[in-house]
């Protein structure tokens, strides 16, 4: 498979799915038209992109109905491809900034917006702290420390899996790493620990806080040591 073979299964999933909505929700017929996406995601190069579709708002009535989408001027990274269901993807083989203008147009009328892709090498997610230590009386309702997320990369969609344990929640467990104009330099989650219901011993897990544009997630150890209850 070569690579605009690749480049056309990570972009059919996506078309169908964006021409489906078009047909279904957004060809209410409109005359006025207004982007509701304002950027892309950054890309990995040599790594397959799926950025979401453009999303549109569409007003007024236009018997002539369709959405579609054309690039008009600009250009791509090599490796990429832009169709007229406003999806952007494929393998990007050069990386850069690169400008273009998109216009869409439901037949009655049209708007156009400069966009620009940034591709890059992977992302890079950090954690503070590494680790983090319970101690709870056992049917102890809660306790709760806070995790510092950032990565090298702006506004990078993040997940955390708890690794399984009941006694855990992350509030919340998902999030973005701070855009590039935000005076934060950080996201935090909130790691909430319930004894309740547990014996007194010792219990672990591993965090793992991932975004699939990274080569790795990013990992956090807690421990949570349940004691005997009081007595007086």
């Amino acid at each position: 498979m070569g690579i605009s073979d690749r480049a056309t299964t990570l972009c059919m999933p996506f078309a169908i799915s964006l021409l489906l909505l078009a047909s279904g929700i957004v060809l209410a017929g409109t005359g006025d038209i207004d982007f509701i996406t304002t950027e892309f995601p950054w890309a990995v190069v040599d790594k397959g992109y799926s950025a979401p579709p453009l999303e549109v708002r569409v007003g007024g009535m236009c018997p002539v109905g369709g959405v579609g989408y054309t690039l008009v001027s600009g250009s791509l990274p090599q490796g990429m491809e832009f169709s007229r269901g406003g999806v952007l993807c494929g393998v990007p083989r050069q990386t850069g900034e690169f400008s273009f203008v998109i216009r869409v147009t439901n037949g009655c009328s049209w708007i156009a917006k400069r966009f620009t892709l940034t591709v890059t090498g992977a992302p890079v997610l950090s954690v503070a702290p590494g680790s983090l230590s319970f101690a709870l009386i056992a049917g102890a309702s809660s306790s709760e420390q806070i995790l510092h997320i950032s990565s090298t990369w702006p506004k990078l969609s993040y997940q955390i899996d708890l690794g399984g344990a009941g006694w855990l929640k992350v509030l919340p467990d998902h999030g973005f790493t701070p855009r590039v104009s935000s005076a934060l330099i950080e996201d935090q989650a909130h790691v909430v620990i319930s004894a309740a219901g547990l014996k007194p011993g010792h219990y672990e897990t591993t965090l793992a806080i991932s975004a699939w544009q990274a080569l790795s997630a990013a990992r956090v150890r807690v421990d949570l040591t349940v004691s005997s209850e009081k007595r007086d």
